[in-house]
C-alpha cells in the first residue's frame, strides 16, 4: 500500500476558503484512489498560517502512477492559482511495511 501525503500551509485569512475548496477537489479525485483522508494540523508551525494534510491511499504502484500523471500537478496548480502567494505545499510518498 502506498500513501501520498500533501501538506498545505495556507494563510489564516484563507483557511476557511481553502477547507471549502479542497473538499470539492478531493471528491473529484476520489474515484482514482483507494481512499482519501484530510486533516487540519493542530501543531502550530507558524502563527500566521493553518496547515492541512491530505492523504491519498493507493493499492498499487500503477494506481499511484495514474494519479501522479493525471491529478497531482493539476491539483497543485489549481491550489496555487486559487490562493495566489498565500499557500505552500510539500509532498511525501510513503509505503506501508
Amino acid at each position: 500500500m502506498l500513501l501520498e501525503n500533501i501538506t498545505f500551509s495556507v494563510s489564516k485569512s484563507n483557511s476557511a476558503a481553502f477547507e471549502a475548496w479542497i473538499k470539492g477537489e478531493i471528491e473529484d479525485i476520489r474515484i482514482w484512489v483507494e481512499d482519501i483522508h484530510s486533516y487540519k494540523l493542530l501543531t502550530e508551525i507558524d502563527p500566521e498560517s493553518s496547515n492541512y494534510s491530505i492523504q491519498f491511499t493507493f493499492s498499487t504502484k500503477e494506481q499511484f502512477d495514474v494519479f501522479k500523471q493525471l491529478h497531482f500537478d493539476v491539483l497543485l496548480s489549481k491550489a496555487q492559482n486559487k490562493f495566489l502567494g498565500e499557500i505552500l505545499h510539500f509532498n511525501t510518498l510513503l509505503q506501508k511495511f
